[in-house]
């Protein structure tokens, strides 16, 4: 009797659903909890990666704008005609501009150059240093193509160029690589870094 009377309670216990309804209510209230937080943490990231890529767009800009002004500066020698831009090592751009790095006997032409100097990072020994608002904007050429044109005041200002060089050939324009790299003055992961290739 106590057998059955045991098993009577457990049956009435099983049949009773008044707590169904708590187990249930809790379950949704943890699932819209995880998707509210899945949502809130994805609109942060948006909005992280939104603000990286402006900030980059703007490094990006700055070191666009110092190339094009790199540009004059090797079309004049080292001068720099906007006054805008310091050549720290003269003799040294004046290797870079008229010779290659190495002849092809391997034999160093940048003579006037030290190590850091020919160190393809832009920051270590720039050969130009550009301000632009809050970036300053590192330069160095870390590779010349020789050719037969001339650099100068003459060639820039001239207006049409002839397809030809001084000897009469056909021009040959020099190449210059420069690596460029931009830094935030107030925030230095704020960085973009650029290679460059000119042909005068």
């Amino acid at each position: 009797m106590s057998f059955s009377m045991a098993g009577s309670r457990l049956w009435i216990y099983i049949k009773n659903e008044k707590g169904i309804a708590l187990v249930t209510a809790l379950i949704l209230a943890l699932v819209s909890m995880a998707i509210a937080t899945a949502t809130i943490y994805m609109v942060l990231q948006s909005t992280s990666l939104s603000g990286t890529e402006k900030r980059y767009t703007s490094a990006l800009a700055a070191a666009k704008g110092a190339a094009r002004t790199a540009t004059k500066v090797i079309a004049f020698k080292g001068v720099d005609p906007t006054g805008k831009v310091t050549v720290n090592n003269l003799n040294c751009f004046e290797d870079k501009l008229e010779n290659r790095k190495r002849d092809e006997n391997n034999t160093d032409q940048w003579v006037s150059c030290s190590a850091d100097e020919e160190n393809s990072d832009p920051t270590v020994s720039p050969d130009m240093v550009l301000s632009l608002g809050d970036y300053t904007v590192y330069l160095k050429i870390i590779d010349t193509v020789e050719g037969n044109t001339r650099l100068g005041e003459n060639i820039r200002v001239g207006g049409v160029v002839s397809p030809y060089s001084e000897s009469g050939q056909v021009a040959v324009p020099r190449g210059y690589t420069i690596a460029i790299k931009t830094i935030n003055n107030n925030d230095p992961s704020d960085t973009a870094e650029v290679l460059a290739l000119y042909a005068y």
